[in-house]
């Protein structure tokens, strides 16, 4: 997994939502989400599951997809 491309992913996916939006449907912090974007940190297994559900996408599509 390449932090910096899942970080790619995960700003693509959220488009023109905020942080803030994203982070209170998901029930993630903001500033976590921001690491998982920037590609500082990669998220837990269930912050990954919450983010596929929340953008309709597979957790494959955006942590493993080449």
């Amino acid at each position: 997994m390449d932090r910096v491309k899942v970080g790619m992913r995960l700003m693509a996916l959220r488009g023109s939502k905020t942080r803030e939006e994203v982070a209170y449907f998901t029930k993630i912090t903001v500033k976590s989400l921001e690491s998982y974007e920037r590609g500082y940190r990669m998220p837990v297994d269930a912050a990954k599951v919450k983010l596929a559900r929340y953008y309709g996408v597979t957790v494959d599509s955006i942590f493993y997809a080449e």
